[in-house]
This record gives structure tokens, sequence and C-alpha cells, in this order.
């Protein structure tokens, strides 16, 4: 009899340890929001609107002399045409619906590819679209409602470009107000056209970019499926592992909204009061396999742990490419120990989220988090016309704002000292439009995280790189001054009003210099050193300022091709030999 009690006690024990568990949980994780998967959703480009759009193509063809039909290989896309890095920042959900690799990731009728954003706040601070290759405007247009999330029988706004031999590419669902080119106009590979929305048929924040090729839609993509040469000069691989690519802590249940949570941008909050009646938390998760498990770990300021999780099922009976998702909690210790929690979240036994939660005793409204140190660097995009520029943001996609806040980067570009691209998006990428990466050009971009709070802008990347190439050759003729060798560089093109840039570095602060132009080369000792450009035809006197300068410059029309402009500059620096510095010489030559 004893024993049975004893073990009637531990099932009562059991069942109260697991209804505390739920209770602590209270309820755990929400059902998961999942977005409209492929067999529900309507096609991006409804046949209607596809029939509109025909004559108007028709008519534009025919401007342009371009045959609807190709007469060869397309060429191939140098980059994806959208800003931010797929599979981190962007999502590319759904393809052709041949589906190239012959695994689900389409349905029938679509016909492009859609990479998504995470939600309307990134769509709110801008996320550009590019030429994919040089071409022209077929058609345009602009001014419709661009946040939808039930679809439109309208075409939306959109640009459709022509590359030649039938080769067309399209851009839709974007941005109201954001389309820069009409019909007819010329466009270079990496020049912005729009920027990512939902407008049109769209149920969420995307691009549609779809490829035509004799005389109809083509998958770009190369697999399984389709097998033959890709569409791409390095086609995106698939990626199918788990991740978490956002997440925040809540207040509030951002379940609970009115509206279903995605697109929206939910509700997130840096710090948590001891006070709350829980604590809530979301993440966007992809590639969750069928009858997935999940597990969260709470662990306390000092580091013990105070809550672990059952491993409880995902509820999900078939794999998830996208997916929304919740958990709350309350347990005693949430309201009784400030400081920085530790939360973790397994899915198949793996820790796919582990991340701070601040809990405090009152809550300041002006707390705020400057974004986490980001790593930069260029990618170069090899093209059939020259190539092009990327710009990489590395930060990790939930840990970049530990307040949860959507970080946004300032880009700033310089090509041989001047301003040619200054914007402000969520992008985790930007680019340059092909022109500007010249044979030559010196190409800088600083790059500046922020998170639109006061005091919350991070430390900025500075990027830069000299083109190879380009009509500048270095010569000697250097003679130290106290900062060293001088050094004197040409950037950019010598061409008729194209822009150019001299660099001299490790010059004396402050110190008068001149600048000397001739059209010769001499070997005239001079102050120690030797003076190279002769005849002088032209002499500036600057200030060195601290101990670099730069002279952009746009270099003038009417002087003939193979002409040799050669430059040096001296410097007033009394600790040199004999109280005179010179950088070397370089000779530029025009085209």
């Amino acid at each position: 009899m004893r024993d049975r009690l004893m073990s009637g006690m531990l099932v009562l024990v059991g069942v109260a340890l697991f209804a505390s568990a739920v209770s602590a949980q209270r309820g755990g994780k929400h059902a998961a929001q999942v977005p409209a998967g492929p067999a529900a959703r309507a096609a991006c480009i409804p046949e209607a609107v596809r029939a509109q759009l025909q004559p108007q193509l028709a008519r534009a063809r025919a401007t342009l002399a371009q045959p609807a039909a190709g007469d060869g290989t397309p060429e191939p896309y140098p980059f994806t045409p959208m800003g931010g890095r797929y599979y981190r920042d962007v999502f590319p959900g759904i393809f052709v619906d041949l589906d190239y690799v012959c695994g689900g990731f389409s349905y029938d009728g679509h016909r492009g590819h859609d990479p998504a954003l995470r939600s309307f706040g990134e769509q709110a601070l801008g996320v550009p679209v590019f030429a994919a290759l040089d071409g022209t405007v077929l058609l345009a247009q602009d001014g419709f409602p661009d946040m939808n999330t039930g679809g439109s029988p309208d075409a939306g706004n959109y640009v459709i470009l022509d590359h030649g031999g039938g080769h067309e590419s399209w851009y839709f669902h974007l941005a109201n107000g954001s389309v820069g080119v009409g019909p007819g106009d010329p466009v270079v590979a990496g020049q912005p056209l729009g920027r990512a929305a939902s407008s049109g048929n769209s149920f969420g924040p995307h691009l549609h970019f779809e490829t035509w090729y004799g005389g109809g839609p083509v998958e770009p993509n190369t697999g399984a499926c389709n097998p033959g040469a890709s569409g791409w000069v390095d086609q995106p691989a698939l990626f199918t592992d788990t991740y978490v690519w956002d997440f925040g802590a809540s207040r509030t249940d951002a379940f609970a909204s009115p509206f279903t949570i995605f697109p929206y941008e939910p509700v997130k909050d840096a710090q948590i009061a001891l006070s709350d009646p829980a604590v809530y938390f979301w993440v966007r998760a992809s590639n969750i396999p069928a009858g997935s498990d999940w597990r969260v770990r709470w662990y306390q300021p000092n580091g013990a742990l105070v809550w672990d999780g059952w491993v409880l099922p995902w509820g999900n009976t078939d794999f998830l490419r996208e997916t929304w998702d919740g958990w709350y909690y309350d347990f005693p210790e949430l309201h009784s120990i400030p400081g920085t929690w530790r939360l973790t979240l397994e899915i198949n036994g793996e820790v796919e989220l582990d991340v701070p939660v601040e809990f405090v005793s009152v809550i300041d409204p002006d707390f705020n988090r400057a974004p986490e140190p980001i790593a930069a660097d260029f990618a170069a995009a090899p093209g059939a016309h020259g190539p092009l520029l990327i710009a990489q943001v590395e930060a990790d996609l939930v840990l970049d704002d530990l307040d949860w806040d959507i970080v946004r980067f300032r880009y700033r570009w310089k090509a041989n000292g001047f301003v040619v691209r200054d914007v402000t998006t969520a992008s985790h990428s930007d680019m340059l439009a092909r022109t500007h990466y010249a044979p030559g050009n010196l190409v800088e971009c600083t790059i500046t995280p922020s998170d639109g709070h006061p005091g919350g802008t991070g430390a900025a990347v500075a990027l830069s790189e000299v083109v190879p190439g380009g009509p500048w050759t270095v010569l000697g003729g250097a003679h130290p001054g106290s900062a060293g060798l001088p050094q004197l560089r040409g950037h950019g093109s010598l061409a008729a009003d194209s822009t150019g840039l001299l660099r001299l570095t490790d010059a004396r602060p402050g110190a008068l210099l001149g600048l000397f132009v001739g059209t010769g080369v001499a070997a005239v000792p001079f102050y120690g050193g030797t003076f190279v450009p002769l005849p002088v035809l032209l002499e500036i006197y600057l200030n060195t300022g601290p101990g670099a300068l730069d002279l952009p410059f746009v270099f003038p029309s009417g002087l003939p091709p193979g002409f040799d402009l050669v430059m040096q500059v001296f410097i007033d620096d009394p600790g040199a030999s004999q109280g005179i510095a010179g950088s070397n010489a370089i000779v530029g030559t025009t085209p």
C-alpha cells in the first residue's frame, strides 16, 4: 500500500510540475504565424495585368527596334538586384514555378524571384532596387499604394528594362514615389531604379524580379529541374538550414495586435519592468523542418540557469520556409531579480538564439544603446560591360542592436573625392552604378550605422579601393621631410569633363606647398632632391593642413590624345635636408 501511495504521489508531483511549467510559460509558444505559403499565394503579376501590359510592351519594343525573341545566350546577371544580402537581412523564399531544385520553393503561376524584407519597418527606411544590367527602360509606373497585405488588381509600381536580344528584366512591387526612371531612359548596371515595397498584387514587402528571354519569362537559376547554363555570373546558393533572422523582446504581446504580426513591424522594448505581468519575445525564422521541436532556457544575471523548459513540438507538419512565432513567460524570478538576463532558444537541439534581455525596477524612457560595431568590405561583381562594386555590411541579424531597433546604414560614396551617392537604408549592402567604378578611379565608401534615436549612432567603417588601370604612372623624385617621404598619387580619368583626384600624404602638417604641372620629364637637382616636371605649365600654392591634401578636379577639354601631364609637389619643411621636401612625380596621359 505504501508503494502504491508513493507511486501515486510521484504521479501527482509530475502532473503538478508539468502544470507549473505550463503555467510558468503561460501557454509558452503561440501558434506559428506563417506568411501565406506557396499553395495559397496569388501570382505577383496576375494574368489580367500581364494582358494589359502586353500591348504597351509591344509598342515600347517597336520603338526600340528590339526583337521579341532571343538570338543567343542572354547576358548573365552579375549581382542580385536588390540591396541587402541573401539569407541575412533579405530572404529569397520563392522562385519561378518550375522550381529549379525540385524542392517545393514556388507555386503555380509564379514567374520570378521574390527576395523579401523582414517587415514594413525595413521598407520605411528604404531598401534600394538596382538595374541588374545595362539597358533601356521599356515601361515604368509609379504612384500606387505600397503597403498592400491582401493583394491588389493593379500592377503597382514597377520598371521593365530591355537589355537587347529579347532579354528583359522586370522589377515589381516598388515603393510609391521611388521610381526614378521613365520609358526610353538608358540605365547602367547598379543604377538605382526604386525601392522594394508591397505595391500591386503583393502580400508583404519584397521585390518581384522576373527575367524574360525568347518572348517569355524564364528561370535564371539552374538546377536539377532546370539544367543548363545559369543566368548569373555567380548563382546564389540555395540555403535551407534553420536560422533566426529577426527577434524582439517586449512588455506586451506582439500577437495581441489587431492585425497579423507579419508584415508589420512588431512591438519591441529595450527594458522589461519587474512589475510587468510577463515577458514576451518573438522571432522570425526560416527553414523549420516538419515535426520540429523547441526549448527555451532563461539564465539570471549571475549566469545561473533559472528556467529550463520542456522540449516541446513546434506544431508544424510541413517544412516552414518562413514563419513568425512568439513566446511568453511569467515565473517569480522575472519579477524580483533586475539586471541583464540571458535567453536561449533551441530548435531541434541546436541553439538558434542567444540574447540578453534587460529587466529593471523602473523603466527609463530615455534608455537607448547605439548599434553594436559593424565590419564591412567591398565585393567586386564582374559584368560584361565592366566590373561593379558592392559594399557589404557584416552585422549580427539579431544582436546588431541590443534594444532591438532596426539598424539603418548611411552609405556615403565618393569617386575621386566627389560624393556620388549618399543614402541611408535598412540594407546590409549598397552599390555604385557601373560608370563610377572606372579604371584608375579612387572609390571610397563610409558606412555609419544608427538606430534613429538621439545618441544612437555607431562607429563608422571606411572602405577604399583604387580601380586597376587608368592613365597614371608613378615616377621617382621624392625626398624626405620631417613627416617622412611625401607620396603623390593620381586617380581618375583625363578624359574631357571626367573627374579626377590628386592625393598627397605624409607631408609636414600646416606647411606651404607648391604643386608644379609640366609636360616633360627632367632630372634637375633641387634643394637636395630632384625636380621632375619641366617645362612647367602651372604652379599652384596651397597649405597641407593635417599633412595630407586632396585636390579633386574635373578635367577640361581641349588637350589632344596622348598628351602627358607631369606633376610633383614641394613642401616647405625645416626638417628636410635643405628646408624643402619633395614628393614623387606622377605622369598622366590623356586618352
